[in-house]
């Protein structure tokens, strides 16, 4: 099973409660249809994409700093350019080089 961090779990949850709490008022509100109801729809529809991508960061930084994941350091994790590329001797898979003769 994979273990996760338990401030990541307290956020999760604690997300899910909120965005709950927030459909059910936002339900509440279009039916009683109030004035602000129109702005609960918009902030539940905003937080549902925002709060778990800011969980899913959190998640993220954990593991950086945990030590699970590591960020590319420099330019040794970076393709080298030139010497990365195919030349024109190189064959290709078919068996045709890359001037069409075989």
């Amino acid at each position: 099973m994979n273990k996760r961090s338990p401030i990541v779990r307290i956020c999760a949850l604690g997300t899910v409660i909120f965005l709950i709490i927030l459909y059910i008022g936002t339900l509440i509100a279009v039916i009683a249809d109030t004035e602000y109801s129109d702005k609960l729809l918009k902030a539940s529809l905003l937080l549902t994409i925002v709060m778990p991508t800011l969980i899913y960061g959190l998640n993220v930084v954990m593991n950086v700093l945990s030590g699970k994941y590591d960020l590319p350091s420099g330019k040794d994790d970076l393709p080298s350019g030139k010497d990365d590329l195919p030349s024109e001797k190189d064959e290709l898979p078919s068996g045709k080089d890359t001037k069409g003769k075989k």
